[in-house]
């Protein structure tokens, strides 16, 4: 049986990562975070685009406030993918020393809502 680092070498991955690699890996997080970014300037401009006039009267069944409401879900979720995906990285960076166990599912609480996430906040900065 091979053990991971010669497994490693005979397919041709190098034990070190260069940026760019690491990078590459967080391309999904990267595209969420640009989406995310761009459904905010999409909500900043639809509001300044018909600030002071009437409600515009479009073909579709849709109207402005539906419009702001699909952006803005589409920017939250874009949103919580990347945050999910940072946190749940930062867990085993945070394993990287001796750390008690319990904190494992601290880290998991946190990656899928608030209330883990502020249960997380006294672990991660303690005062």
């Amino acid at each position: 049986m091979m053990d991971p680092v010669q497994w490693n070498r005979k397919h041709g991955y190098s034990a070190r990562v260069t940026t760019f690699q690491a990078l590459g890996l967080w391309r999904l997080e990267f595209l969420a975070a640009l989406l995310a970014v761009g459904f905010l300037a999409a909500i900043f401009i639809t509001l300044a685009r018909f600030n002071g006039q009437d409600v515009p009267n479009w073909p579709v069944n849709l109207n402005l406030n539906s419009l702001v409401a699909i952006y803005a879900t589409l920017l939250r979720a874009l949103l919580l993918f990347a945050i999910a995906e940072v946190i749940s990285q930062e867990k085993w960076y945070w394993f990287d020393r001796p750390r008690p166990l319990r904190n494992l599912e601290d880290f998991d609480l946190a990656s899928r809502g608030a209330f883990g996430s502020v249960k997380l906040l006294p672990i991660a900065f303690p005062s």
